[in-house]
């Protein structure tokens, strides 16, 4: 938890200036640089999804495991609902309904079905990783369209 803490204090100290500088001057510079952002800091929740699962893993119990995921549940969906609500916020036209769907179909992945081994869950968090990229570049290509 804490490296995880660290890693998202050193981005916003660090490399967040950076992002800004890099779509300052582009279409749709305020928004490129929120999906942007986002994505970044979706790697480092990714990370610390990994980094939990070798703890969820490591516990006998089911009940254990559960709890764990259960403790970690908001923070794992964070990213998600910060675009998402976002989005909606802004009533941005240029972002499809159907990615809307998507990011909310993503959302609504229920973790309990991964507990049955590990193997799943990596492939679970896997899977989620490449949606939620892809769903963030369809959103930035479609602002570029505008």
């Amino acid at each position: 938890m804490r490296d995880y803490r660290d890693a998202v204090d050193k981005f916003y100290l660090h490399e967040r200036k950076n992002i800004y500088h890099k779509f300052a001057f582009q279409v749709g510079d305020d928004l490129q640089e929120k999906f942007e952002t986002e994505s970044e800091l979706y790697k480092l929740e990714s990370k610390f999804q990994r980094d939990l699962q070798g703890i969820i893993f490591s516990r006998d119990k089911s009940e254990e495991r559960i709890f764990i995921l259960h403790w970690s549940e908001p923070l794992l969906k964070l990213p998600i609902d910060e675009i998402t609500d976002f989005i909606r916020e802004k009533e941005l036209d240029a972002i499809s309904q159907e990615t809307l769907k998507s990011f909310d179909e993503l959302r609504r992945q229920n973790f309990a079905q991964e507990l049955i081994d590990a193997k799943a869950y990596g492939e679970a968090v896997r899977n989620r990783e490449n949606e939620y990229n892809k769903l963030i570049f369809r959103m930035r290509k479609d602002l570029n369209k505008k």
